[in-house]
């Protein structure tokens, strides 16, 4: 499921970022490092609900998460039930037009398909695709409010065991600064399996106002979420930090002179939407001194 992530959503996360809304993705640790199924059919399943996701997406993000739901004993035989989720931003669905979404040419309102654009005929298929894997997919939605397209889909593993992840961040108090809460949800998630207690703000006041209630020692910033720049808000961080304060900048992609002007700041970068690998990395460079940090295996 890691791979068909990562191979599979950097070019609608461009998509994304040329709308001004982020795309974050998520798999939980306790998902096994390799399961057996239809690879391309679930990727076709995710990338249409992605794009589907963008298309209604104005503003906000879209936020993919995949766990584990449930592991169903029959005999030898171990079967996993993954839970798969795209939640967006958007336009949102009506109640008593959600059961459309799924039909053949068919939008929830035929004005959408005017200013969107597209048949409804991806949906569809999603959704047949899914069914005929032995799975379900459903929406909860509400009109101006965002949806959720779940796929619910039982499948043999491969592994008996999750990937590793170690906690290689055990303890440590990390300040996550961004503005938009999916990508914030997923990055503090992210830096909370690596053992990270880890607290959140989504503007400059607010790190400044974590700041003074509990030291920490690492800061993540998204440098959209500040009014000053960040070298002026980790001065400001350092008022109340005894110590050395470590930072990373997070950020989606921008202009070659705006990205080549915050790495002349000297802070470590990682690029959104945040990869283990290269956060990780970005992560140790902002901390030699921990010599125990190393990407999660599982996660290149």
């Amino acid at each position: 499921m890691r791979a068909l992530l990562r191979e599979s959503l950097p070019g609608l996360a461009l998509a994304a970022h040329r709308k001004g809304i982020d795309l974050a993705w998520r798999v939980d640790p306790a998902v096994p490092s390799s399961i057996a199924g239809d690879a391309e059919r679930l990727r076709q399943v995710v990338v249409n609900l992605v794009g589907n996701a963008i298309k209604f997406t104005e503003h906000g993000d879209v936020v993919v998460r995949v766990r584990v739901l449930d592991v169903q004993n029959a005999g030898s035989d171990r079967r996993h039930c993954l839970d798969i989720s795209v939640a967006d931003t958007g336009i949102g669905i009506a109640a008593d037009k959600q059961a459309l979404v799924f039909d053949a040419f068919t939008q929830a309102d035929g004005s959408t398909s005017r200013r969107y654009g597209g048949t409804g005929l991806g949906l569809s298929i999603s959704a047949r695709l899914v069914q005929m894997m032995g799975g379900e997919l459903s929406v909860a939605s509400a009109l101006g409010d965002g949806s959720t397209f779940r796929v619910r889909l039982p499948l043999d593993h491969a592994t008996a065991a999750p990937a590793p992840m170690p906690a290689w961040l055990a303890g440590m108090r990390t300040l996550v600064v961004a503005p938009i809460g999916g990508s914030r949800s997923i990055t503090s998630a992210m830096l909370g399996d690596w053992g990270a207690d880890v607290v959140t703000a989504a503007n400059q006041d607010g790190a400044l106002t974590a700041s003074m209630a509990a030291p920490c020692q690492l800061a993540i910033l998204d440098p959209r979420a500040l009014d000053d720049s960040p070298a002026d808000v980790s001065a400001a961080l350092a008022v109340h930090w005894p110590g050395v304060v470590s930072v990373v900048l997070v950020t989606s992609d921008r202009p070659p002179e705006e990205l080549e002007g915050l790495r002349a700041g000297g802070m470590p970068l990682a690029m959104m939407p945040l990869r283990e690998t290269e956060f990780a990395a970005a992560i140790a460079e902002a901390l030699p001194d921990r010599a125990r940090l190393v990407a999660p295996k599982g996660q290149r």
